[in-house]
């Protein structure tokens, strides 16, 4: 027996087995090579055209009918995420409370800044900083 024969199918992965990370870093690793940030890329192109080309618009039309609420609604979640992160949109909404933690610890990370001689300026989408040489 291997240790593949231990991973178990179901319904909800399809009858494909499920590899540990030791196992898939093993197979990129011999595909590939040395993992660099850009073979990851290409490795994770490779999937995005496999999937796009095995789940045509009917094919997931059915495979919709057999997923549960569940399933679907983290399918939609997934896919409107990466629409948005996409067009450059904030993928997050922070509640109010959240947006008050992250002022108040922008006043105090300039008030560091001010405190150590390090000039700041921020702007909506633009962060300067200018550190005094060292003496």
């Amino acid at each position: 027996m291997t240790k593949s024969d231990l991973i178990p199918t179901d319904k909800h992965n399809h009858g494909v087995q499920r590899l540990t990370d030791q196992q898939v870093k093993a197979e990129a690793k011999a595909r590939y090579g040395k993992i660099t940030p850009q073979v990851l890329e290409e490795i994770v192109e490779e999937k995005v055209r496999t999937i796009a080309n095995y789940l045509t618009p009917a094919r997931l039309e059915e495979k919709l009918k057999e997923a549960s609420l569940k399933e679907i609604a983290i399918y939609e979640g997934t896919f409107v995420d990466k629409l948005l992160t996409l067009r450059g949109q904030p993928s997050q909404i922070l509640g109010v409370q959240e947006q008050t933690k992250l002022d108040d610890a922008v006043v105090k990370l300039l008030q560091e800044a001010q405190r150590r001689g390090i000039k700041m300026s921020l702007t909506e989408r633009k962060a300067e900083v200018t550190v005094p040489p060292q003496t």
